[in-house]
């Protein structure tokens, strides 16, 4: 357990676990250095307002379809 969190405390990807609303749960601190926002702050916020407005149907759609197949994955860049 702690070898996996060293990794993502130390890695420059965002890391983030969501609610299925979308509401963070956790955010890594790589959220500091890539967008500015302290990760604790983030706690309960909508993870999708931080996404451009033209992105976030596409976003909201492929998270939808995500929560409906746990266990698959995709990636994308917005």
């Amino acid at each position: 357990d702690s070898f996996f969190r060293a990794l993502i405390e130390q890695t420059h990807e965002l890391v983030s676990v969501l609610d299925a609303d979308g509401r963070y749960l956790y955010a890594s601190p790589s959220h500091r250095v890539v967008l500015g926002y302290e990760p604790p702050s983030l706690l309960g916020q909508d993870a999708f307002a931080l996404v451009h407005p033209e992105d976030r149907p596409d976003l909201l759609a492929r998270f939808h379809q995500a929560l409906a197949r746990p266990g698959q994955t995709e990636s994308r860049e917005y």
